[in-house]
């Protein structure tokens, strides 16, 4: 991964009022334990890239400099579960 370039991040705003118009950031999917230290403000990889992705549309332009609000999404990878224990007992 490039540093310098964030992740897949989609950008959208309305053209009649640019100030007021919400920026919405799709980081995609994570796991489970990047999500949890990022709800509880902990520093960690997720919480990196989220900064590197608001410093990177501030210098864009895309984020002004006044208040503006900015919508992150992030999906949560499903649990693999299963084949774990089949392994351990030798059925799988």
């Amino acid at each position: 991964m490039n540093p310098t370039k964030p992740e897949s991040v989609v950008v959208q705003a309305a053209a009649s009022d640019e100030n007021a118009a919400p920026i919405i950031v799709d980081m995609g999917k994570k796991d489970r334990k990047q999500i949890r230290k990022l709800t509880k403000g902990k520093p960690g990889r997720l919480m990196r890239r989220l900064e590197e992705t608001l410093d990177h549309l501030r210098e864009n332009g895309a984020l002004a400099d006044g208040a503006q609000p900015v919508v992150i999404v992030i999906r949560q990878k499903p649990r693999k579960r299963g084949k774990r224990f089949a392994k351990v007992w030798g059925l799988g």
